[in-house]
C-alpha cells in the first residue's frame, strides 16, 4: 500500500472518527444550556422557585435557615388543613384529636412577608404527605405528590431534556441513561414531556427512551388516623321533617310502614339563631326514648336555612371566625347530650365557595368533640355539579362518620329545566365519584320519597315560575310543585295517562296538556327505589338515607328491607 494511500485512510478514519463523536454526543452538545435562573425569573439569592410535579408554582423565600412558602399555595395545592385565623392572626391546623395554632410571625414557623402569609418547608413536610428537596443552581424547591403508579420513561443514553419540542432548542438539563422521568404529556407521536427528580421538566424524543413503563413511587409519611363511629349493620335512615315541638309526637305515625326497617331517625331539630352561633332547638329527650324503644338510633339535623332581616343566610358569618365556630359546635354538641340523642346530621346547605373553607374547618373541627363525645357524626353532600364543586367532599369524607350523598334534587324548583329528581344514571354518579376517596362502608346515599309535577306553560298564558327561551318549541313558563309518591301517581290517573317506564332513567314518567300547559311527571315508586338500591348494593355502601319520612308509598318499604338484609 504506497504512502498517499495510507494518508487518505488515516484521515478519513479521523474524520469518521470525529463525526462519530459529535454524533453520539449530539443530544448533548447541540444548542445551549437555558439560563435556568432567568427561566424560572429569579432575582435575588432569597428566592426560590417552587416546582410541584414540575410546574412553577411561584416563588418561596428563604429566611435564615428556613424556607417559607405562601399559605394560599399551600392551602390550594399542597394540604389543605392548614387554616388562616385572620380573627387571631394565626395558622390553625386541625388534627384528629386537636387543633394546633401557630401565631403568625412569632416564631420560625410562619412569617409574614410582603402582606403575605408564609409557612415554612419544615412546618409543611411534618404534616403533609409529600417528598420535597432544596436545590440550587437555580435555587429550587422540588416537591412531589403524586404516589402510586406512575409513567416514566428511560432515556437509551446519556442525553438532554429540552426546553422546546426541537432539536435545535436550549436544552433544560442533562439526563442520564436509564434515569426514570416522569412523563407529565404525551405530545404527539414524537415527543415525550417530563420531569427529573430535581424538579427540571423539558422534552424528549420519544425515541430516544425505552418508551412507557410503569413505576411505583411511595412516601414514607404517616397520616394522623381518624378513628370512627360505624353502625354494625346497614344503615337505613329517615329524615323526619318537623316545623315546631309539636312535630316530636308524630313518631310514631310517621315511621308506621318503615319501623322494622329504620334503624336511625333523623328529626329536623336545630337551626341557627343567630350569627354568633347560638342555636333553636326542638330536641325533647322523650323521643329520643321513644325512638330508642323501637330499636332506632336518633342522629340530629342542623340546618343553615335561617337568615337575618335582609335575607342573609348566618351561616357565612358563624363558619368565618374561630369563636362563633366554637360556639356552634359546643352548642350542637350539647343539645344531643342534653337529649341522650346518638349523633348529629349536618345539613348544610348554604355554603358558597368563598365559605369553602370555613365550612371545612367548621366540620374538622367538629369531628374533634364529636369523636371526643362518642357522637355520631353524618355530613350531608350534593352530587357534584358545576356550581357546587368546591365542597371539600374528601376532607368531609376524612374527619366524618359518614358521608350523606343527597342523592336528588337533579332538578329542582326554580331551574330551567324539567326533569327527574333523581335519575338511575344521576345516583351512579354521586355514588361512584365519592367512592373515589371515602371508605364504602361509611358511604350513605339519600333517596327521595317525593317527585315533582312540573308544569310547562305557553309564553303569554303565564307570567310567573321560571322562563324558559327555547328557540325550537317556543318560549314558555316552567313551574313545579313537590309531591310525594302517591299524589304524583293519583294525579296521572286522574288525567287517564299511563306511565311508560324508561330504562335509561330507571323510572316510569308519564305527560299530558291542560289547556296552554303541558304536565310532566318523573314517578318515584317502589320500582325506581328498587333501581336505585340496586346500585347502592353494588357498590357496597354503608345504608341509605330517605327524604322524607310520610311522602313514601307503603309498597317502597319491601325493597328497602330486602336492601338493608342484605
Amino acid at each position: 500500500m504506497n504512502k498517499s494511500l495510507i494518508k487518505k485512510l488515516v484521515i478519513l478514519g479521523i474524520g469518521v472518527a470525529m463525526a462519530t463523536a459529535i454524533c453520539g454526543c449530539s443530544r448533548l452538545t447541540k444548542g445551549t444550556s437555558t439560563d435556568l435562573k432567568s427561566f424560572y425569573g429569579l432575582v435575588s439569592e432569597n428566592e426560590y422557585v417552587i416546582l410541584l410535579e414540575g410546574e412553577n408554582m411561584g416563588m418561596a423565600y428563604k429566611e435564615g435557615d428556613h424556607i417559607y412558602l405562601p399559605y394560599e399555595l399551600v392551602n390550594d395545592e399542597l394540604n389543605d388543613k392548614f387554616y388562616l385565623d385572620k380573627d387571631y392572626n394565626r395558622i390553625l391546623y386541625t388534627t384528629p384529636d386537636t387543633i394546633e395554632m401557630f401565631e403568625i410571625g412569632s416564631d420560625e414557623n410562619t412569617k409574614q412577608i410582603e402582606n403575605q402569609v408564609y409557612l415554612s418547608l419544615d412546618l409543611i413536610a411534618n404534616r403533609t404527605e409529600m417528598n420535597c428537596e432544596v436545590y440550587q443552581d437555580p435555587n429550587r424547591v422540588a416537591i412531589t405528590k403524586n404516589f402510586g403508579t406512575v409513567s416514566v420513561c428511560k432515556p437509551k443514553e446519556d442525553t438532554v431534556i429540552r426546553q422546546f419540542e426541537n432539536d435545535s432548542a436550549d436544552y433544560m438539563a442533562e439526563v442520564s441513561k436509564g434515569e426514570s422521568l416522569v412523563i407529565k404529556e404525551v405530545r404527539n407521536e414524537t415527543w415525550y414531556r417530563v420531569v427529573k427528580d430535581n424538579g427540571i421538566t423539558g422534552y424528549i424524543r420519544i425515541a430516544d427512551t425505552n418508551g412507557e413503563e410503569q413505576e411505583e413511587r411511595s412516601s414514607n409519611y404517616q397520616e394522623p388516623e381518624y378513628s370512627h363511629i360505624t353502625m354494625d349493620e346497614t344503615v337505613c335512615m329517615g329524615w323526619h321533617q318537623m316545623s315546631g315541638v309539636a312535630g316530636n309526637s308524630t313518631l310514631s305515625s310517621v315511621v308506621e310502614y318503615g319501623r322494622d326497617v329504620l334503624n336511625v331517625v333523623s328529626p329536623t331539630w336545630i337551626k341557627l339563631a343567630d350569627s354568633a352561633g347560638n342555636i333553636t332547638s326542638l330536641a325533647q329527650s322523650s323521643y329520643v326514648e321513644e325512638a330508642h324503644e323501637l330499636g332506632m338510633q336518633v342522629w340530629v339535623l342542623a340546618d343553615d336555612f335561617s337568615t337575618g332581616e335582609d335575607g342573609t343566610p348566618f351561616v357565612g358569618e358563624v363558619l368565618a371566625h374561630y369563636d362563633s365556630r366554637q360556639t356552634l359546635i359546643q352548642n350542637l354538641v350539647g343539645e344531643v347530650k342534653n337529649s341522650g340523642a346518638d349523633g348529629l346530621n349536618i345539613d348544610y346547605e348554604k355554603i358558597y365557595e368563598e365559605m369553602a373553607d370555613d365550612y371545612i374547618q367548621f366540620i374538622r373541627e367538629l369531628s374533634i368533640q364529636c369523636r371526643k363525645n362518642q357522637i355520631v357524626l353524618s355530613v350531608d353532600t350534593y352530587v357534584t355539579q358545576a356550581y357546587n364543586e368546591f365542597y371539600n367532599r374528601q376532607g368531609i369524607a376524612q374527619a366524618a362518620d359518614y358521608l350523606v350523598i343527597m342523592g336528588y334534587d337533579e332538578h329542582w324548583a326554580g331551574g330551567s329545566e324539567a326533569g327527574s329528581v333523581a335519575s338511575l344514571p344521576y345516583v351512579k354518579s354521586g355514588i361512584e365519584e365519592v367512592l373515589e376517596y371515602a371508605d364504602a362502608e361509611r358511604i350513605i346515599n339519600g333517596i327521595p320519597f317525593y317527585t315533582r309535577i312540573w308544569t310547562e306553560t305557553d309564553e303569554g298564558a303565564a307570567n310567573e315560575g321560571t322562563y324558559v327561551e327555547d328557540s325550537v318549541n317556543g318560549n314558555y313558563w316552567l313551574n313545579s310543585t313537590a309531591v310525594g309518591m302517591e299524589k304524583a301517581e293519583q294525579d296521572l290517573t286522574a288525567n287517564g295517562v299511563t306511565s311508560v317506564w324508561l330504562e335509561d332513567v330507571g323510572q316510569y314518567y308519564g305527560e299530558y296538556t291542560q289547556g296552554a300547559s303541558t304536565v310532566r311527571i318523573w314517578l318515584e315508586e317502589e320500582r325506581s327505589v328498587q333501581e336505585k338500591l340496586s346500585v347502592m348494593k353494588e357498590a357496597g355502601i354503608g345504608g341509605v338515607a330517605c327524604w322524607k319520612l310520610g311522602l313514601e308509598k307503603q309498597e317502597v318499604w319491601d325493597e328497602i328491607a330486602a336492601y338493608v338484609s342484605r
